[in-house]
């Protein structure tokens, strides 16, 4: 037996935050990311100008300086808040999301696999079988170390090399394609390249 217990609390998000709860977008729909400097510095920027113009900081301070409670004007704030941050994300550059592609796929379930496994390492214990049956189930061309350094050295090379693929994705995916056709149609490879350089043609 355990002192402890598992407890759970439903609440209506709603009810009580007058507001559904907010989901987190995916890395890719999202307006900024924290490791590009430039994208944040123009969030802030336009958001501390969005906030001022309507001199919300006043208003803030005001609301803070008294001992009546104000829920309206926490609402506004609330509510104005929110406006700065959608219109400032709409002034930082989107970031696109990586065309799909077979290489880009393996790299990343090899990061995943990885992260797996020195996780499972990093807990001190014989989990040798489990690796085990990671590295035949998982379909993968590679060969997972026996070590935590070599996982550690074999990971930060496959994340390097999904940026790398990322920043070179179309290309990638248009040869991918370019092949898959020609192993189709044998003997049509001009045809092929001449059909995606038709595609290619910029619109006028």
């Amino acid at each position: 037996m355990s002192d402890y217990r598992g407890f759970f609390l439903d609440i209506n998000a709603s009810t009580l935050f007058s507001s559904e709860t907010q989901h987190l977008p995916s890395l890719e729909f999202r307006d900024i990311q924290s490791k590009h400097s430039k994208s944040v510095t123009i969030y802030i920027t336009e958001k501390h100008a969005y906030l001022s113009d309507r001199r919300f900081f006043d208003r803030l301070q005001r609301m803070c300086g008294s001992n009546v409670p104000n829920p309206r004007l926490v609402q506004e704030l609330d509510r104005e808040l929110t406006r700065a941050g959608l219109s400032a994300g709409k002034k930082c550059r989107k970031l696109r999301k990586p065309q799909w592609s077979v290489k880009l796929t393996k790299v990343r379930h090899k990061v995943s696999i990885l992260k797996r496994v020195i996780g499972i390492v990093k807990l001190r214990k014989d989990f040798h079988h489990q690796i085990q049956q990671l590295q035949s189930s998982g379909g993968m061309d590679f060969l997972i170390p026996d070590n935590l350094d070599d996982c550690k050295t074999d990971l930060r090379t496959a994340q390097r090399e999904v940026r790398e693929i990322v920043r070179e994705s179309a290309r990638h995916r248009k040869e991918e394609m370019e092949d898959r056709l020609i192993e189709r149609l044998p003997g049509m490879t001009n045809n092929v390249r001449s059909c995606y350089a038709i595609f290619e043609k910029p619109r006028r």
